[in-house]
């Protein structure tokens, strides 16, 4: 038997003596889950809620189950989680809303959703031409004003995979296209 913490990031089947007392614990791989609590089965196979002494579902990470029973009986623990979800959304600022719209994937009316961690999504950037002016996408910021640094290696599409550091508003900025002149002089110099 031992005394220590096992873990619900895998399946175990751990010895436990009579009397010792064991600590289960439930961990997320890679931080893209919620855990929800600690369920067992009942006799139909249906899960069902771990509780306290109070009648209140377990949702530590660590439980300590109290185990008693014949001798080699097997108790079945379960962790639950569920996928975390953030939302995720794209603006103009208002200074460059006429250079310039964006959207999330390929359907130009969604400005904002909420996906799942792991969720990979294109933010996109179109800016807007005419006849009169062209205008350029000049990054994607994570302020209302577009100071300071753009986010480094995002384009016009730039596609992102939701997790705890994606940013909850992405704006974007448009400059006008600038042009040069050159003139030269016909006939060449010295007339």
């Amino acid at each position: 038997g031992t005394d220590g913490p096992a873990s619900a990031l895998k399946q175990e089947n751990i010895p436990v003596e009579y009397g010792k007392k064991i600590t289960l614990k439930a961990i997320d791989s890679n931080n893209y889950c919620e855990f929800d609590g600690w369920y067992t089965k009942n006799s139909n196979g249906k899960y069902v809620e771990v509780k306290d002494t109070d009648n209140k579902h377990i949702t530590t990470v660590d439980y300590s189950p109290s185990l008693k029973g014949a001798d080699n009986t097997t108790y079945n623990f379960y962790a639950k989680f569920s996928i975390r979800s953030k939302t995720v959304s794209v603006k103009v600022p208002t200074s460059y809303s006429k250079y310039g719209t964006v959207h999330i994937g390929d359907d130009t009316n969604v400005t904002s959703g909420t996906f799942k961690y792991g969720d990979e999504i294109t933010l996109k950037a179109v800016p807007t031409e005419n006849e009169y002016n062209k205008y350029k996408f000049s990054g994607w910021y994570d302020n209302d004003t577009c100071v300071g640094e753009a986010i480094s290696g995002a384009g016009k599409n730039y596609t992102i995979t939701v997790d705890g550091s994606t940013l909850s508003t992405y704006y974007a900025k448009f400059d006008i296209q600038k042009l040069s002149v050159r003139l030269h002089p016909e006939p060449p110099e010295g007339c």
